[in-house]
């Protein structure tokens, strides 16, 4: 029986918008898809505030702007927004409330959420080789976990990916009845998939059911690639 690597990412992010007009075209996209998910505005509404009660969130919020700014941030979107049925008028309302969140965001605050998201990743998510990189193995399956990555930079995510890589080549190369190594991953799930499954040695295998790109590597390929 195979011994497989199996990469996984649990809702692991590599991109982020870092100049300011990708930053306003991802909130506008953002807010315009909200529209059009919803048919009335409570739903609508609702969709965009779920995410911001989030415990974590909230709490990061909290501490930035304090308990009752956020609460009042919070009750003029429903006040201001549910009613809206023009679609730009939605955006700019829904954007000019929400400002001071966004600002908080932008100031570096995120890095702590995102930590704190890595601090509760890396309790189940197996043992780490780096900050992004985990593995764990349940009878003979190994499986690779990214951590939550949205506050790092796509040159940091490729470092410690590659880091990761060299040192499983290691632990691939003392578990002697592991030959294949294979990965599922929403990020290879693009037209990109394949160019990259290609740059890390992988054969592509396709786009699964779930729209998640499939890569496979033998052992020896591998250990011929990684291992240092």
């Amino acid at each position: 029986m195979k011994e497989q690597i199996k990469l996984q990412t649990k809702g692991a992010s590599i991109e982020a918008p870092k100049e300011k007009a990708a930053r306003e075209r991802f909130i506008y996209n953002s807010w315009r898809d909200v529209f059009r998910a919803h048919s009335n505005g409570y739903e609508r509404v609702a969709d965009i505030i779920n995410p911001l009660n989030k415990p974590e969130v909230h709490t990061m919020l909290g501490e930035s702007l304090g308990e009752d700014t956020v609460k009042e941030i919070l009750q003029k979107l429903k006040d201001e927004c549910t009613s809206i049925q023009d679609e730009i008028i939605f955006i700019e309302r829904v954007s000019n409330i929400l400002a001071p969140i966004f600002n908080v965001f932008l100031s570096g605050s995120d890095e702590k959420l995102q930590a704190k998201k890595r601090e509760r990743f890396a309790e189940e998510g197996g043992k780490p080789i780096n900050e992004l990189f985990f593995y764990e193995i349940d009878d003979k399956t190994v499986h690779i976990h990214l951590a939550p990555a949205e506050d790092f930079s796509i040159y940091k995510v490729r470092t410690l990916f590659k880091e990761g890589l060299l040192k499983l080549a290691d632990i691939v190369e003392v578990n002697k009845d592991i030959n294949t190594i294979c990965g599922t991953s929403w990020i290879l799930g693009s037209e990109k998939g394949k160019s990259i499954a290609e740059k890390l040695g992988f054969t592509f295998e396709g786009i699964n059911q779930n729209n998640e790109g499939e890569i496979s590597i033998t052992r020896e390929k591998f250990l011929e690639l990684y291992l240092k």
